[in-house]
């Protein structure tokens, strides 16, 4: 919810965009990425990623201890 898509997003299988975040451009998010809340996306994401910040950055890897949504 309230989250903006600006140009061809592609979100891979199980990818998750938290709330208000937005992603810029003509980029990826990879399979079981999480895209935190009022996260500013500017560049591809990996697999198996968490991220978060303006402008986004990997916080986290791998998807081990982060709860089902």
């Amino acid at each position: 919810p309230g989250a903006v898509l600006g140009g061809r997003v592609t979100l891979h299988d199980a990818a998750t965009v938290g709330l208000g975040a937005v992603i810029i451009g003509d980029l990826e998010v990879g399979e079981k990425s999480l895209v935190g809340a009022g996260a500013v996306v500017v560049e591809n994401v990996p697999a198996n990623v968490t991220v978060f910040g303006n402008p986004a950055r990997i916080i986290k890897r791998g998807t081990q201890g982060r709860r089902p949504l």
